[in-house]
């Protein structure tokens, strides 16, 4: 893999938990009345699969 690839990925992985932090945020400090709960519970649950799912394919790529 070039150093290119390497860093492409190494700063989408960055992005990805950072916005996973944001989302674990914001379901933790919105009220659960709040309509917009619903929303970051479901988006945590996504950014969480897909920071899960890339950090595994990022480990397979670099063992190539």
């Amino acid at each position: 893999m070039s150093q290119l690839q390497k860093l492409l990925m190494t700063i989408s992985l960055l992005f990805i938990v950072i916005c996973l932090a944001v989302c674990i945020y914001f379901s933790v400090a919105l009220p659960s009345n709040d309509p917009n709960a619903v929303t970051f519970y479901v988006m945590t649950a996504i950014f969480g699969f897909a920071a899960v799912w890339f950090t595994i394919t990022f480990i397979k790529s670099l063992k190539k």
